[in-house]
């Protein structure tokens, strides 16, 4: 099988143990708590940003449609790569 599909044996070998244990081989939900911001959210807080680079958090909390918090709005910055 390895050789068919062109992959190391170990992976061929994990899948059909994952596939004996449970029964299927598709990935677990992400555990956690879903995030409040939709992707388009985010895309709109980075624009504010990008447009005033120091405006305030509360401003930009209150540039959105969806209410969210200044440690919020600082969270995402930060996964976006925005510092300070």
């Amino acid at each position: 099988i390895a050789n068919l599909y062109n992959v190391h044996r170990a992976t061929v070998h994990r899948i059909v143990k994952l596939y004996k244990e449970k029964g299927t081989v598709e990935k677990k939900k992400n555990p956690g708590r879903p995030r409040i911001l939709s992707d388009r959210d985010v895309r709109a807080v980075v624009g504010v940003v990008h447009k005033n680079r120091r405006v305030a958090l509360a401003d930009i909390a209150h540039a959105i449609p969806t209410k969210v918090s200044k440690s919020t709005i600082r969270r995402t910055l930060h996964r976006q790569g925005i510092f300070s």
